[in-house]
């Protein structure tokens, strides 16, 4: 036959689950006074899946033929190939350049 719970048990059990979210509150605010301080870090290379999000979500294929045309420039280190930051912003600019010397000539 299965005891009940006496009152103080579940009196016991009340205070221990106010505790419990008491502390993962004081947690959650430290961990966020924690991540206000801390500087984020600048990425400096891009895998090629990150470089074609950065670019408004550009196919895999789109980036290959962007680099095997010399338009993009890479790193490589090992077997990777990552895109540097610099690379992916100067294209951009060269590419509005192109595109407003395209929109003049209409």
């Amino acid at each position: 036959m299965p005891l009940a719970p006496s009152k103080n048990c579940s009196l016991e059990i009340i205070v221990l689950t106010q505790r419990t979210k008491r502390v993962r509150k004081e947690i959650r605010k430290t961990m966020q006074n924690i991540q206000k301080r801390v500087a984020p870090i600048e990425r400096l290379l891009y895998s090629l899946d990150q470089a074609s999000e950065a670019l408004g979500g550009l196919g895999r294929t789109s980036i290959f033929e962007l680099i095997k045309q010399g338009q993009l420039k890479v790193v490589r280190i090992g077997r990777r190939t990552f895109i540097s930051q610099q690379a992916l912003a100067e294209f951009v600019h060269r590419t509005e350049l192109n595109s407003e010397v395209g929109n003049e000539a209409s």
